[in-house]
């Protein structure tokens, strides 16, 4: 048996040292790689931080600068397919029919509704260097910087730390609508009912004339 099996190990020995087979040294064990890497002798010393690399593709060395991302989000399936907590994930994330496309940042929140909703949109991430550069901001100027200059009486209204406030002030303000819709009808009714009076005044006179 052992002389049957002689010759496949041969060959099997022969093609794992073989250069041509790197493709086959993910099968190796751990303790293999292990060795072969103690058995390795540096050929040179590492290069240093400010030295620039010979291979113009090397990753050069730390420390980088941070950059923020932002998420354009794209809506490819129709929302009301799905249930109500998809739909909420959506509307959080401002979307709401299919091929609606928004932008949103990247933090954790963010993240977490993207989660939810993977299965019917498409997300393409933008580096905040590549944002500034599709619409024409300089790379000194930071978003903050650009944040700072809104005025606070823009868009929702002014930031509300607490979400049950936030919900308060939407409610107060539906409110106030509404009760501006309600005294707006009133006053429409009180015209047609003064309108109407007077016809009646009119048409009233006339057949007091004519008898």
């Amino acid at each position: 048996m052992y002389r049957l099996l002689r010759p496949a190990m041969a060959s099997s020995s022969r093609m794992i040292g073989c250069p041509r087979t790197a493709a086959r040294a993910f099968h190796l064990s751990g303790s293999c790689l292990a060795a072969a890497d103690s058995t390795v002798t540096p050929t040179a010393a590492p290069p240093s931080a400010s030295a620039v690399p010979a291979n113009p593709s090397a990753i050069v060395a730390g420390p980088y600068r941070r950059v923020g991302n932002v998420f354009i989000v794209t809506c490819v399936d129709h929302p009301f397919k799905f249930s109500w907590e998809v739909n909420r994930m959506l509307r959080e994330l401002r979307l709401e029919f299919m091929g609606q496309t928004t932008i949103v940042p990247d933090i954790p929140q963010v993240r977490k509704r993207l989660w939810r909703v993977r299965h019917l949109v498409r997300v393409d991430p933008v580096d905040l260097d590549e944002a500034k550069a599709l619409i024409g901001v300089p790379e000194h100027v930071s978003f903050r910087d650009l944040a700072s200059q809104i005025p606070p009486t823009f868009g929702r209204g002014p930031a509300v730390g607490n979400p049950r406030l936030r919900s308060k002030m939407n409610f107060m303000q539906l409110r106030r609508m509404r009760l501006r819709d309600v005294m707006h009808r009133d006053q429409l009714e009180k015209k047609l009912l003064e309108e109407r009076r007077r016809a009646l005044q009119r048409t009233q006179h006339a057949a007091e004339g004519e008898a």
